[in-house]
């Protein structure tokens, strides 16, 4: 039952298509780092830059390859199909709870419908949650946009940080490429938001 329930969800979601080459873009950062990308696959990513600083542009191709990374054509087998699935129903009203086992980060989704509510990921001395709290739903599928990142460190059992996520996408081609994201982090220090903008969208054909 699991991995049906993940299955149908990561089919709901919306990808780039199978045969989309790639696009290229203008992109900025708040801090000040300007320039442009030239993407040809999933982690083939090429960059000219002009950096406020390392630390900013270091952020600015985080963001890229993981916006890109997740939206990239990917098969359910080739990702979280190889590995067996146990799902859990804890009561929770947003949905089922679904483990990989034998995932090195302890992975588990909760699955509502369609779609994927929440992700649980363990890494070293830290577990994170992804809470996806809205979506643009296009003729492909369904596009996260509004979702938050929760850090506990395990070893204190304690909150660390917070970051909220603001994503905006702009059809080119009739592929949805990403325009913006906003990023808020709570930790505590305070309230720090960064944003990167894309501009200039071209798909290669």
């Amino acid at each position: 039952m699991g991995t049906d329930l993940l299955e149908r969800a990561h089919n709901a979601a919306y990808r780039f298509p199978p045969e989309f080459a790639g696009f290229t873009a203008t992109v900025s950062t708040s801090a000040g780092t300007t320039g442009s990308i030239t993407v040809t696959g999933k982690r083939e990513i090429g960059y000219e830059l002009a950096a406020a600083s390392e630390d900013d542009a270091a952020w600015l191709r985080e963001q890229v390859a993981s916006i890109l990374g997740h939206r990239w054509n990917t098969s359910f087998a080739e990702g979280d199909g190889r590995f067996p699935h146990r799902s859990q129903d804890d009561g929770d009203p947003t949905g089922t709870l679904v483990h990989l086992e034998g995932d090195r980060m302890s992975s588990a989704y909760r699955v509502g419908g369609e779609e994927i509510r929440e992700v649980h990921r363990t890494a070293g001395e830290t577990r994170f949650t992804i809470v996806v709290s809205g979506s643009i739903y296009t003729p492909e599928g369904r596009l996260p946009n509004h979702f938050s990142v929760y850090y506990w460190d395990l070893a204190r059992n304690r909150l660390t940080k917070a970051d909220q996520y603001r994503d905006v996408y702009t059809e080119c081609g009739g592929v949805f490429l990403p325009a913006s994201r906003t990023i808020t982090t709570a930790d505590d220090q305070g309230l720090v938001t960064r944003v990167l903008t894309f501009g200039a969208h071209e798909v290669i054909r």
